[in-house]
């Protein structure tokens, strides 16, 4: 099978991590994997791994004008390309190629992130319907990566036989070499993720701020870039932390970052399913993350980590503490994690599922035709 990933772009996020590995498992069965963007730097990983990376300028938001030309060049990739089926891993890119293919081409939605939590506010749950419906008619199959997700999708309208759950997967062995923590493990604080509204980083300098005044030996790793990188500048001199906190950019190399945690923090304020979560998981790393959809499914509060209500630094730096002056409780929290992932999120029954879907999507759609 010719399968086409399609995002909007291929910088380090969590969405196009699980793209990668996703590509990894379908090249070793024996498919042919493409994927479209307006590149990033993990282009690069795609073509180590012999999928083919292909240009599509996928329009910004501030760029809706352009859509017709990002449809006609949509257009240009599939006749180039030629897939059996289209896996849109962004819900706008997703839509411009559905158009493109005129329902040629069988196409698979996998949103990675709640809209119903992204859209607050007065017209929240107003754009949070649209967008669920502009998915429920353009996707011939959507997949799900956590439980919650599965059910505000089905609650929007989406039929259940059109839904399938195939929770984010991580490669466990990648982590193996991650030491476990001990008593006298440095004592250090970091997250891994873009720089942008949605990860609460402004929350975690807060914290970080709080933790700061009665623990002056710790130290906080940020690594991570993207638009809000002044400011995180900006909010860390404010706190007086430039000694404390190191921004540490764009990283690939997560599993040495992690060795350097003794606490992993998700200070998100939405999430789909958290893939830095996981890979904190899969390395025995005790997490403190917020109480929200993805992280809520992969974290259960006090034992495999600690759940905190979104933007509360308050909340944030005191489980930071409590699991930076109680070893014993990190370690514990960090080996249950890793039984989780272990039991949950495997890589390779992920990509088995998500491969069905693909067979009865293309099934589906040659009897059609």
């Amino acid at each position: 099978m010719r399968v086409l990933l399609v995002y909007d772009h291929l910088d380090v996020g969590g969405a196009q991590t699980h793209g990668l590995g996703l590509s990894r498992q379908l090249m070793r069965a024996g498919h042919a994997v493409a994927v479209a963007s307006r590149g990033g730097g993990l282009a690069g990983r795609f073509a180590e791994n012999d999928v083919t990376v292909l240009d599509w300028p996928a329009p910004r938001r501030s760029q809706i004008i352009r859509l017709s030309d990002s449809i006609r060049r949509a257009g240009k990739v599939l006749r180039a390309w030629s897939p059996d089926l289209i896996h849109a891993h962004a819900v706008l890119p997703g839509v411009l190629f559905s158009v493109a293919a005129r329902r040629r081409v069988p196409i698979v939605f996998t949103p990675h992130r709640s809209w119903r939590s992204m859209y607050l506010g007065a017209d929240g749950a107003l754009l949070s319907w649209m967008m669920y419906q502009v998915l429920r008619q353009r996707a011939d199959h959507v997949i799900a990566v956590s439980e919650g997700y599965e059910r505000e999708l089905i609650r929007h309208g989406l039929r259940r036989e059109r839904c399938t759950l195939a929770r984010v997967g991580v490669d466990v062995g990648a982590f193996d070499a991650v030491p476990s923590l001990s008593d006298d493990s440095a004592r250090s604080v970091g997250t891994i993720g873009r720089l942008i509204a949605q990860k609460g980083v402004d929350v975690l300098v807060a914290a970080a701020a709080q933790v700061a005044r009665v623990a002056p030996n710790v130290r906080f790793l940020i690594v991570g870039d993207g638009p809000l990188r002044d400011d995180c500048i900006r909010w860390i001199e404010s706190h007086g932390l430039r000694h404390r906190v190191t921004l540490l950019g764009e990283r690939t190399d997560v599993p040495a970052l992690l060795s350097q945690m003794s606490v992993f923090v998700s200070a998100s304020r939405w999430e789909g399913m958290p893939a830095a979560v996981l890979e904190a998981l899969a390395a025995r790393r005790p997490v403190v993350a917020t109480r929200v959809l993805g992280s809520s499914e992969l974290i259960e509060d006090g034992v495999t980590g600690l759940l905190v209500p979104p933007d509360d630094p308050a909340a944030m730096s005191a489980a930071i503490l409590r699991l930076l002056n109680d070893p014993a409780l990190a370690r514990s929290l960090g080996e249950a994690g890793r039984q989780v992932v272990e039991s949950r999120y495997s890589l390779k029954v992920m990509a088995e599922q998500v491969m069905d879907v693909y067979r009865q999507v293309v099934t589906r759609h040659v009897d059609r035709t």
